[in-house]
């Protein structure tokens, strides 16, 4: 089972209920997160809230994964900078933090039609409890919460779900840093 989740017209102007957008017909499925949560997006910035939800999360024991682009592979330099202003609260909360890495030497990068420019990730999902996976154009900052019109499809299915997981996974290892603290509390970006 699927069902389309779009926002309403009504959100560029204010006029939408926050229940009916996608920010709010998505969370009830975030926060009900028992076991993990792995999220996908391209422009990441989470704000005071977004830490506070991912971290409230981890705090429960949910296996709390991000993975957005590096600094190296963004194509948007300003959206990278407002999420590293929030890269240590996350790190501090026990949110895990991968940030894709820009690899020209990739030999899959013609077949990808990626060419000569950097591996930008621009994958907008969540994958939830292997259960549910949300697929579409969000992506997890104030513009698409509170400006642009968004949409995606929310699909309930333990295979699809745990299928997209394992790939979300395997990903990781092989296409990005994984961002930590040190003992000192300075950030390390390990490959």
């Amino acid at each position: 089972p699927a069902r389309v989740i779009a926002d309403p017209v009504e959100k560029s102007s204010r006029r939408a209920r926050s229940s009916d957008t996608v920010t709010g017909q998505i969370l009830p499925y975030i926060t009900g997160a028992q076991e993990e949560l792995f999220v996908s997006s391209a422009y990441f910035v989470p704000l005071r809230q977004g830490v506070d939800l991912l971290g409230g999360l981890a705090d429960r024991g949910v296996e709390v994964t991000v993975l957005t682009n590096s600094m190296d592979s963004t194509d948007v330099l300003s959206v990278y900078g407002h999420y590293a202003l929030w890269r240590n609260a996350l790190l501090r909360r026990d949110v895990a933090l991968w940030e894709l890495r820009a690899d020209s030497a990739r030999p899959d990068r013609d077949r990808l039609g990626l060419g000569a420019s950097q591996s930008s990730l621009h994958t907008k999902a969540f994958a939830i409890d292997r259960r549910h996976l949300f697929v579409g154009s969000f992506n997890w900052d104030p513009r698409s919460v509170w400006i642009n019109t968004e949409m995606g499809i929310l699909i309930d299915s333990p295979a699809l779900a745990t299928e997209a997981t394992e790939l979300f996974r395997k990903t990781l290892v092989e296409n990005a840093y994984r961002v930590t603290l040190n003992d000192e509390g300075d950030l390390l970006w390990e490959e």
